[in-house]
Order: C-alpha cells, then structure tokens, then sequence
C-alpha cells in the first residue's frame, strides 16, 4: 500500500464497480464470509455440539430421534420466558412467506400456522439455540430479509447448528449412517426412514452429514441447495458449501443454466410432473448417481432429495450432497459401485459445456463458443508476430 497507494486505489474501485455491476449487496459478501468460516471448519464446532449435548441430557430429550416440537416449546416458555403464538402470522398476508418471527420486547414467538411439525420442532430448537449460546445479535425473521452485520449471519448459522444438534443426535446419527454405508446396494427408503426417525427435514439431515470428516474420514465433499420457482421453470442455487478443496459444481450469478443431467435438477422435473398429475403436494424424492464432470474428470457419488417448499409456494427445493469418488470414499461406502446407480457425464452449466446430443441442453454453448473464438485469434496473432 506504501509503495503504490495509486494501484491500491485503482484497485478498490475495481471492486466497488464490479459489486455494483453485479448488484453485489453487502449481505452477499457477508454471506461469502460466513461459508469461508463454515468451510475453514470443515463445518464442524465442538462448542456448540457439546453445549446441544448437555442441554439434551439436562433436559432429558430424546437421543434417538423425534424430539417433539411441543416439548421445545415448553422449555422456552419455562428457561427462557416466551409466548408462542402457533398462528401468530396468520393475521399478516405480507409474512406468509416467513416461518417465524420474534419480538424482543415482548418476547413473543409468532409462527406460521402452515408449518410442519419438522419445521415447528427446527424454529423452537433455533430461537433455544440463540438463547442457550447466549447470541444477542441475531436477525428476528427467520428469513434473513436484510444482514446488518457478520456477527447476525454468523449467529443465525450458530443457532440453526445448535437445532439441528439437538434434532438430530450426533451418536445416533453416526450409527445409523455407518450402517447406511454398509449396505451393499443403494436403497433410497434408508434416507427417508432416518428423516422420519429424527423428525427432520432434508435441509436438517444433510447439515448433519458434517459429521462426514470427523467420524469417516470424508473430506472431499460439497452441499448444494436448488430452488426451482414454478412460475419461471427456472433453477437456482441458493446455498452451497465446498469442504477441502473447490469441487467443480458450483452457484453462479451470470443467470446461466445448470447441468440439467444432475440428478437433483431430473428430480426437481419429476416432482413437478408428479404434483401435476396427481396435485399431491407431500411427495418426496430420493435418487443418486455416479456424476463425471467432463473438463476434470472428476467423479462424484451425489445424493438429492427433492421436496415440495411450502410453505412458500410455486417452488420446489432440493438438498444434495456430493462425495469425491477417491480411495477413501470408495473403501467407507460399500454400495458406491451398484450396477443399479445411473454414471452420468456431467458439467456445471450449458453455457460451458460442449457435449454434443445432449438432450437436456438448455442453452447453447456460447461461453464455450467464445472462448475458442479468442483463443482462434491469440493463435493467428502469435503465427503473424512469429
């Protein structure tokens, strides 16, 4: 900075320009900030499991799974004074969109009426969370709306562990994946009994798959959350985490295409196929496959599970997980190599990707198409110097 002061300058306002080119707002960078963290942590805190660990003894919760909302209800009226208002949103059609939201002043919880029992029980063991880590910066909509600062993001992160903690045993849970992994062939219906066992949603379960590098020795993995909107038929990333290394699926904010050979975009396409045929709007979905990213070559064995959003409407969400198909991997998971897991050769979007007859593409290759343009032209360039 000392020594060219003018460079620096230039620089930050490269920086300015490129976030107001991009609508860059400062909670994306806070946001940013906060999977750094995540990630330089492998996404694992001891502090706070062994803090959810003594409040499930001390209060006697049950460890093996389904902790009723009903009961975390009571001790936040009992430890922490609350009034919970079960329909406390109902009289605001602007909020419908929000799970809850809390008054300080009076500290009253107002919750969406719509809400599952899964979804009521992860509110009442969040707003636990903020009280029992002590967290005094925290947002008050469950729907980070506006990010005042770091320290709120980085709170609500804290308290969403501390709940899944609670939910989702870490014992029971490392059981109960050990002998998933055991299996020798893939059988959806275990994901799906260990989310009816603990009572969670698949965002809660796949956050408890952070157990992955501290109890199997799995590091080399990613999360991703799609939102597909309805109305739109569009797919977007909303949240995503990278453990180890940058894995090659990634979020973009250029407005591109993803890959829609991924297994958690076909499954977002079934479910809504099935909701139209049949208007039942309580299916889940299960898959997995062998993903090969073309430009590494890199393979990955990538869980999804595709559920409906409510209670936010015309949308439906999937959570997945991706796991690097390297010696380790393959020795921890028995079933990586069932002849019944589709191998699907895959990119990050259509934009960047050439394949050619792919029956899924979206959008033509134009990135692609691009780049070889100007790499045509540096090649002429250097024939006319040399």
């Amino acid at each position: 900075i000392a020594r060219a002061p003018d460079r620096v300058n230039a620089f930050i306002s490269a920086l300015l320009e490129i976030a107001r080119n991009y609508s860059l707002r400062e909670e994306n960078f806070y946001f940013a900030a906060l999977r750094a963290y995540q990630e330089l942590h492998m996404n694992y805190f001891e502090d706070i499991e062994a803090a959810a660990d003594h409040f499930v003894r001390r209060h006697q919760l049950p460890e093996n799974g389904g902790v009723p909302a009903d009961l975390l209800a009571e001790l936040l009226k009992s430890e922490f004074d609350y009034k919970i208002d079960a329909e406390g949103l109902s009289k605001y059609p602007e909020l419908q969109s929000l799970r809850s939201v809390y008054n300080p002043r009076k500290r009253r919880l107002l919750l969406n009426h719509k809400l599952s029992e899964k979804q009521r029980a992860f509110q009442l063991a969040k707003e636990l969370g903020f009280n029992v880590l002590g967290l005094r910066e925290r947002p008050l909509a469950s729907n980070l709306l506006r990010v005042n600062s770091f320290e709120e993001a980085l709170n609500n992160y804290k308290a969403a562990y501390f709940a899944v903690a609670v939910l989702v045993n870490r014992q029971a849970f490392v059981r109960d994946l050990r002998s998933f992994f055991q299996q020798s062939q893939w059988n959806p219906q275990i994901l799906m009994n260990m989310m009816g066992k603990f009572q969670a949603s698949p965002e809660v379960l796949f956050q408890r798959f952070n157990v992955l590098s501290r109890e199997f020795d799995l590091h080399k993995v990613f999360f991703l959350r799609f939102i597909h909107d309805l109305d739109r038929d569009a797919f977007d990333i909303d949240k995503e985490l990278h453990l180890n290394r940058r894995h090659q699926p990634h979020a973009t904010g250029l407005n591109e295409h993803y890959c829609r050979r991924w297994v958690s975009l076909s499954l977002l396409n079934d479910l809504q196929k099935h909701q139209k045929n049949t208007g039942d709007f309580n299916q889940m979905l299960a898959g997995v496959q062998r993903a090969r990213f073309i430009d590494s070559e890199e393979e990955y064995l990538y869980f999804a599970v595709v559920k409906p959003g409510y209670p936010t409407i015309n949308r439906n969400v999937s959570v997945s997980l991706g796991i690097l198909l390297d010696d380790q991997a393959k020795e921890t998971i028995r079933f990586w190599n069932d002849p019944a897991i589709p191998r699907i050769d895959v990119n990050i979007t259509c934009q960047r990707c050439l394949m050619p007859a792919c029956e899924q593409r979206a959008a033509e290759p134009v990135v692609i198409q691009k780049q070889q343009e100007r790499r045509a032209m540096q090649e002429m360039l250097k024939k006319i110097v040399s």
